[in-house]
């Protein structure tokens, strides 16, 4: 998720840099949405950031735990 979050990020500032990028259909002026969106993204970065160490620890865990006649439930 956060290489694509990378990669949407690096194409909007592509799109700016060569004057593609206009306001939206609200008005909104351009550098407000360009704020907003660098706050989202760096948003979702931390958010996916911190779910791919939850499920690194929880599948650890699932794994041990797993009774010995069952199979893993990170295999599932």
């Amino acid at each position: 998720m956060r290489i694509a979050l990378t990669l949407l990020r690096a194409s909007v500032e592509g799109l700016q840099d060569k004057d593609l990028l206009m306001t939206d259909c609200r008005g909104e002026p351009l550098d407000e949405v360009l704020q907003r969106d660098t706050e989202w993204t760096v948003a979702a970065q931390q958010v996916a950031a911190k779910l791919g160490k939850a499920y690194s620890a929880v599948g650890d865990l699932a794994y041990k735990e797993a009774p010995d006649e069952q199979e893993p439930a990170t295999r599932g």
